[in-house]
């Protein structure tokens, strides 16, 4: 054994190594310890990964495997990147070192965009683990915990999910808004087709609007008004469809009656009789105002003094101007006294008929 290494002359000879060299590669191991090994004494590096055997035993990975930890990362390139290559997943985001080199995140940095969420979970959630706001919103993905990190605008009210939190309002309740701060013009106009306070008229017809100045916006205020009864019980839309074009207006005033306070006894019958008639042209309870009674065309309404004497008396009240009464006289127009009158209106429903007597105030 010539050169010392563990092999005679002759079995160097048969190896094909120098036998008066005890390191034929030059890898650091004698050719005799690598024969006992299992290496190749003519190769430094047995699995061409570009590390040494030698130094491969020293640092745990495997001498004969490109890719000891199988990330798919070979052992040299993960030392130059300075991975672990005896850890799949250096930074525990739970992606392997070489996936994530393949689609350019950090494999040394769980959080490559630095959003508050791990690059594993960002593939998990379909974000860009690359992108720290994906959907644009102004809100990293990981602060995004309740509402959607794909939607800029979650509960689609036209306000970014951004803009919610620095306006102070709830980015997953579509009713929870301000107003001014819509832009996102397709789902403003989704928006406006929704009915926030469920009194049967769309948003697209209650926006800036207060009624009754109660700081509650028409679209939140549940009875515009003010005056204790409900929006949808004054006939704001009789056929449905949410545009109160077709809302009833009892006195003609060109105010329909749901946004018009009306002094309500808070009875909670069908019919009801604002007994209430002022009749001094400002719009406001010029005409006794009945409640519903548009619903039942086959009424009649009579009038009387406290003689007892009629001085207004009609069929369909209420169904035309003409036909409602102004505190005048119905045979000649006189103005009537201020005072106190009363009132029978007759119902027939077509099932049965009833009648409902009370008094009414006439003031100047």
């Amino acid at each position: 054994d010539s050169d010392d290494d563990g092999l005679t002359d002759g079995e160097e000879v048969q190896y094909g190594t120098d036998p008066l060299n005890p390191d034929t590669d030059g890898d650091g191991e004698s050719d005799g310890e690598e024969v006992d090994n299992g290496s190749d004494p003519l190769q430094g590096d047995s699995d061409g990964d570009g590390i040494f055997d030698n130094i491969e035993r020293s640092i745990g990975t495997d001498p004969f495997n490109r890719d000891t930890d199988n990330d798919l990362l070979e052992d040299g390139e993960e030392l130059r990147l300075r991975t672990n290559p005896l850890d799949p997943d250096t930074d525990d985001d739970e992606l392997e070192d070489g996936f994530e080199v393949q689609i350019n995140t950090d494999p040394l940095d769980a959080d490559t965009d630095d959003d508050g969420s791990s690059d594993g979970q960002e593939l998990i959630d379909e974000t860009d683990p690359l992108d720290p706001d994906s959907d644009d919103d102004g809100i990293k993905d990981g602060d995004e915990t309740g509402s959607d990190p794909l939607d800029p605008d979650t509960d689609k009210d036209g306000v970014t999910d951004g803009q919610e939190i620095q306006d102070g309002t709830d980015p997953n309740d579509a009713c929870s808004l301000e107003l001014d701060s819509q832009t996102i013009i397709e789902n403003m106009l989704l928006w406006e087709n929704q009915d926030c306070d469920g009194d049967g008229i769309l948003n697209g017809f209650e926006v800036y609007m207060d009624t009754d100045d109660d700081g509650i916006e028409d679209f939140l205020d549940s009875d515009d008004d003010g005056d204790g009864i409900k929006t949808n019980d004054e006939d704001s839309d009789p056929n449905k469809d949410g545009d109160p074009v077709d809302a009833i207006d009892s006195d003609f005033n060109g105010t329909p009656d749901y946004l018009e306070y009306n002094y309500s006894n808070g009875n909670s019958e069908d019919i009801e009789v604002y007994n209430v008639v002022t009749a001094n042209g400002d719009g406001i309870h010029d005409v006794l105002t009945i409640r519903n009674i548009e619903k039942y065309s086959n009424n009649k309404v009579t009038l009387f003094d406290r003689l007892g004497n009629i001085v207004f008396e009609v069929e369909g009240y209420g169904t035309t101007q003409d036909k409602t009464f102004n505190g005048q006289y119905q045979s000649n127009g006189k103005l009537l006294p201020a005072g106190v009158y009363y009132y029978a209106i007759q119902i027939n429903d077509g099932k049965s008929s009833s009648v409902k007597k009370g008094y009414l105030y006439l003031k100047r």
